[in-house]
């Protein structure tokens, strides 16, 4: 039996699960304005850097993304509180711009996890913003508690190691079986196979889905609907 289909079994079981959705592309539609902001910001400092970099290295912490791109192209590193201008500089011009909703059907998505399959719903993201939960708490009012987000500041590597998605289902306490990653980037989805985590790659972005194959989604969606129709089924 292939991975899709023993998740299918255990949808179709109703055994207790948890769902752990990226939050950029996946459940807010901010990576425009972030691809701006971040295309902004290194080549304010020298960086030849596109919005399809952004789609590409989405899903690493905002200072592992700058560290690895100075030293690649500068050939240097950047001191902390370099390292924290630049990224309070990208947040404050990402703010700036941003007219960020929710991914189209992603709220009927939601609703029917939660309220059909009565599973646990978490965010692992790579985002350091201080007022994560009340941003999220804005978009999605009384979805997301508290103690299940997954951010920056709770694991030492960021995606595409696994520790991001590992973290979360060690805290779920659930079987790994019981489990679905959610995401919209092929950094996210290294991750949550890294991890040996059910993945899911709904592509919400420009890339191409070879990327979604290449980093081993089990299943791969162009939209929320159809992720949807797949959960329901």
């Amino acid at each position: 039996m292939n991975n899709t289909n023993k998740f299918l079994k255990t949808l179709q079981e109703r055994r207790q699960m948890a769902f752990f959705f990226d939050m950029d592309g996946t459940l807010i539609n901010s990576m425009p304005y972030h691809s701006r902001a971040w295309t902004a910001i290194m080549q304010s400092i020298g960086i030849d850097f596109d919005i399809k970099d952004c789609y590409l290295e989405e899903g690493r912490t905002g200072h592992e993304l700058l560290k690895n791109f100075v030293k690649k192209y500068l050939k240097k590193d950047l001191t902390e509180a370099e390292l924290q201008q630049l990224y309070r500089e990208k947040s404050k011009l990402f703010d700036h711009i941003q007219k960020v909703q929710p991914i189209e059907h992603v709220c009927d998505v939601l609703q029917f996890i939660r309220n059909e399959l009565q599973a646990q719903l978490w965010v692992v993201t790579g985002s350091g913003l201080e007022d994560l939960w009340e941003r999220l708490n804005g978009y999605f009012p009384d979805v997301f508690g508290k103690d299940k987000i997954i951010c920056a500041y709770d694991i030492k590597q960021g995606k595409p190691a696994p520790d991001p998605y590992l973290t979360a289902w060690e805290r779920s306490g659930l079987p790994k079986e019981n489990c679905c990653v959610v995401e919209n980037a092929p950094l996210g989805v290294l991750s949550g196979k890294r991890a040996e985590l059910f993945t899911v790659a709904v592509n919400t972005g420009i890339l191409e889905n070879h990327y979604f194959e290449e980093a081993g989604a089990d299943v791969i969606f162009p939209s929320m609907e159809e992720f949807l129709a797949f959960l329901q089924q």
